[in-house]
């Protein structure tokens, strides 16, 4: 791996999902609060915390920032997602989302995706973790207007982060 990968959580949402926004007329996206977006349409959450996160164990929360935002269909459509953060257990992994409901507070959560972590390096001072599939959680159907069922795979995302 390069000495450039981004420190931050990097992930595509769904490659489906972005390429009918594409196609929709009126479809706007913001991108904020520190977050970008790559040519490839991949969004680059940075770090903000690693202090619920143990090094030794692999367990704990990653916390993330920035703000992404999709409307559409004469706003009928609206997705957000701010404020990520990765929870790694001894049973695997969990991307929620500050809850939409309860903004601009953001302490309420919204369990997005199941993770499955492959594991890490040491990548230039920080850890990179592998490419982790993700699968949409029940609690993360309505976000998407329920376009896509619990378990309906999502993009691959990855972590840089120094701990």
């Amino acid at each position: 791996m390069s000495a450039t990968v981004p420190e931050g959580l990097m992930w595509g949402i769904k490659k489906s999902f972005l390429g009918y926004l594409n196609r929709m007329p009126d479809a706007r996206m913001s991108v904020t609060g520190g977050a970008s977006v790559d040519v490839r349409q991949r969004f680059l959450f940075p770090p903000d915390s690693v202090d619920d996160f143990s090094a030794e164990s692999g367990e704990g929360t990653i916390r993330f920032g920035g703000d992404v935002r999709f409307s559409g269909h004469h706003g009928m459509m609206f997705v957000m997602l701010t404020a990520p953060a990765v929870t790694f257990t001894p049973g695997g992994a969990t991307l929620s989302i500050a809850d939409p409901e309860s903004y601009p507070v953001l302490d309420r959560r919204l369990d997005l995706l199941d993770l499955q972590p492959a594991g890490w390096t040491d990548h230039h001072g920080a850890r990179l973790f592998a490419p982790m599939p993700s699968a949409l959680r029940a609690e993360g159907v309505a976000l998407f207007n329920d376009v896509y069922p619990a378990g309906e795979p999502f993009d691959t995302l990855s972590i840089r982060v120094a701990v």
